[in-house]
């Protein structure tokens, strides 16, 4: 698996996880939260209207993920909102 964020503004890197390793709400909170989007949300995007959304992936669903979302994050949309309750959609079936 792979998570990346692209945006009008920016990318970060992109985060590798081993193939075979379930992504644990641990994992989804270190490597990615902590570590990519937060940081980035409070350098570059506190004063500027956008979203982030998750797909169903199982640690997006995770009380954990989503307090932790919900408290650092400007706008959040869980899993249920659309389009990424489309099970079809990747955000990264993009050119970037």
């Amino acid at each position: 698996m792979m998570w990346g964020r692209i945006s009008g503004l920016d990318r970060t890197k992109l985060v590798f996880v081993q193939q075979g390793v379930e992504t644990y709400v641990e994992l989804h909170l270190e490597q990615i939260l902590e570590y990519m989007v937060i940081p980035w949300t409070e350098q570059n995007a506190m004063d500027i209207e956008w979203a982030i959304h998750q797909d169903r992936a199982a640690a997006h669903g995770e009380k954990k993920a989503i307090k932790c979302c919900g408290s650092y994050l400007p706008c959040f949309w869980t899993k249920d909102v659309w389009p990424s309750n489309s099970p079809a959609l990747s955000p990264l079936n993009i050119a970037a």
